[in-house]
């Protein structure tokens, strides 16, 4: 059954705030389900598999998973086309053939039966141990094993075994397996990363000890000196080895792959990191160009410790959070796009950010609460533009979108309104906190969307807080398949005339990591639930 509904937002005048009208038609189609399947869903045991495109996209599949008594564990695909018709439906004890008649997917091999990755099986691992006092590197070793939650693989959890220690002295800020060595971290999802949605989580990478590695850091000697290169962890030896003078000694901060290799940021400054120096390397570790990134205006404009590399349109960007008064209230934006070398750099501050404020009308969210800014995102969109979104971590969880242009000039700053009860502390108490999820923009036809999303405490599905080295983060131990649940709201903007609408917010939940798929002819279709029925859904937006 189809339900449309017809949403108009209405935008007037707010001040200096000029807004315009539209509206939103929304089909609502609720996805057929066995009695058993029914049963499961109501006792949220209706595990949610994901929705796929046939080849011709025209037909979306819909795959979910649930214990039944009698047969076990059962499978139920569901056939729609993109206005939410059911075409077709399969039910059926669950086997790898399942996903055998959809030609263009591959399943998954924990969904397959295989119960162990073939590049996993038997292999040992490393991370790489933080260490306090100049010395030689300490790995943690050990294997991984596999999570199951109802008989459904949920990820792996790394069992260590030992330490070990490599002959080098020198600092690892820089370490992940090289390409085909070891650990596919796309397709198995064992690179541990601060977000949710992964099988680990973390900010570790793990290398093969019978692979070989990227490595980088500092030297820990007298002098100051960079190390980087190949490092073969069988043989513990360099297969390629770089070591590059430097001014002083270098604290490593963050890094980011990339498509010439490895962009690693560092600070030559053991004070403040006033003095930030972005390193560019290629594949095998050889130094392509240092590129510093000063901060002109003193020690009070320099960034805070949130500093993100983040990629868009083939350019790094080095996108940082500042305080001019030296508190954590009224954040300031520090950008450097880098491509072969440095770009632009540009501070944006908060007042410069208020000046261009656009608000929904009707909104109640005030520009004076925004306190610690978390950069979320950068996006670069289809006019030459770029929409980088940052998030209060404090209550109110209100999020700012700046536009800028290609060469970083300010245009415009977009100020939404919060999920009422979200939170993006770094500390959540586990089933009393909800979870603030990044702001996902993306566009279609020449019309962006920003969606912001919560998820509920009572719907945190495995997640829990653990105590690590950099603080709190966050950790999942169970995924069940892709059931992250969330609230949401979703905002139309127009980056030609620089206005936003009124959010829509969704009466029941998105599920999915990511909740929407985009038709042919620009439709939203996304995957929502009834928790209170436990009835699957299709919202299709225009």
């Amino acid at each position: 059954m189809i339900k449309k509904l017809t949403l108009t937002l209405l935008m007037g005048m707010t001040g200096l705030i000029f807004a315009y009208s539209q509206s939103i038609t929304a089909n609502e189609a609720a996805l057929p389900l066995s009695a058993e399947a029914e049963k499961a869903a109501k006792k949220g045991a209706l595990y949610y598999g994901g929705t796929f495109w046939d080849e011709a996209k025209t037909q979306l599949n819909h795959f979910y998973l649930y214990q039944d008594k009698k047969n076990g564990l059962m499978f139920l695909g569901v056939t729609t086309d993109e206005e939410g018709e059911v075409v077709s439906s399969v039910e059926e004890k669950y086997d790898a053939s399942n996903f055998s008649q959809f030609s263009n997917l591959q399943a998954e091999p924990m969904l397959t039966g295989a119960k162990v990755p073939a590049n996993l099986a038997g292999k040992k691992f490393g991370h790489f141990q933080k260490t306090v006092l100049a010395g030689k590197p300490k790995l943690n070793i050990g294997t991984f094993e596999n999570r199951y939650y109802n008989d459904l693989w949920s990820g792996f959890k790394f069992k260590k075994e030992d330490q070990i220690q490599l002959d080098d002295k020198f600092w690892p800020f820089v370490s992940f397996a090289i390409k085909n060595e070891g650990v596919d971290n796309q397709n198995y999802q064992t690179s541990r990363q601060n977000r949710l949605l992964r099988a680990l989580e973390g900010e570790t990478e793990y290398v093969p000890l019978d692979g070989k590695a990227f490595i980088a850091g500092m030297m820990a000697t007298s002098d100051p000196h960079y190390i980087s290169g190949i490092y073969d962890m069988a043989t513990k030896s360099w297969d390629n080895q770089v070591m590059t003078e430097m001014e002083s000694a270098p604290i490593g901060i963050t890094y980011a792959q990339t498509s010439y290799g490895v962009l690693a940021l560092n600070s030559q400054s053991a004070k403040d990191d006033s003095n930030l120096r972005a390193i560019r390397m290629d594949h095998q570790g050889n130094i392509l160009n240092q590129i510093p990134l000063p901060f002109a205006e003193g020690p009070n404009k320099r960034p805070s410790i949130a500093i993100k590399i983040k990629e868009a349109a083939g350019s790094q960007f080095v996108i940082a959070p500042y305080y001019g008064d030296g508190a954590n209230k009224k954040p300031s934006i520090a950008i450097y796009k880098i491509e072969d070398d440095l770009v632009f750099a540009k501070q944006i501050t908060n007042a410069e950010i208020e000046s261009k404020l656009q608000i929904p009308a009707d909104s109640k969210v005030k520009f004076k609460d925004l306190n610690v800014a978390s950069v979320e995102s950068i996006t670069a969109i289809s006019n030459g533009d770029y929409l980088i979104a940052f998030a209060n971590q404090r209550t109110p969880v209100s999020t700012v979108i700046l536009q800028i242009s290609s060469q970083g000039d300010l245009k415009t700053a977009y100020l939404t309104e919060e999920i009422e009860g979200d939170n993006n502390e770094p500390v959540r108490v586990i089933g009393r906190n909800p979870i603030h999820l990044e702001t996902d923009i993306f566009e279609v036809d020449g019309v962006v969307y920003a969606l912001i999303r919560s998820v509920p405490a009572e719907l945190e599905q495995g997640i829990h807080t653990s105590r690590d080295d950099l603080g709190y983060s966050l950790k999942i131990t169970t995924v069940r398949i892709d059931e992250v649940m969330a609230q949401g709201k979703i905002f139309k903007i127009d980056p030609d005339n620089q206005k936003i609408s009124p959010g829509y917010e969704f009466e029941d939940i998105l599920v999915g990591s990511v909740p929407y798929l985009i038709s042919p002819s620009g439709k939203l279709i996304f995957n929502t639930l009834d928790v209170k029925k436990g009835t699957r859904k299709q919202l299709i937006l225009r």
